[in-house]
């Protein structure tokens, strides 16, 4: 019987929010960051390999997309109190 064998890992890393600009929340800022990857593997890999791969990876690219993140995060909180 066949089984089903990976052969590519996908990698993804998000991140977003909301923040209330003017009082009572009538005007938000929203955002979203995304970062992904694809990676092909080696056939010789097992499972726990290409999971710990996985998790590596993803950290890797946490690490890289948190920073975007919080400016984003940032810049609209410095807003939060704008007025007209």
């Amino acid at each position: 019987m066949s089984e089903p064998r990976c052969v590519e890992i996908a990698v993804q890393a998000s991140g977003g929010g909301k923040v209330a600009i003017k009082e009572y929340g009538k005007i938000t800022s929203n955002w979203g960051v995304s970062m992904s990857r694809r990676f092909e593997i080696p056939e010789d890999w097992d499972q726990d390999q290409i999971d710990e791969f996985q998790i590596d990876q993803r950290q890797h690219l946490r690490e890289l997309i948190e920073p975007v993140d919080q400016a984003e995060f940032d810049e609209r909180y410095a807003q939060r109190d704008w007025n007209d």
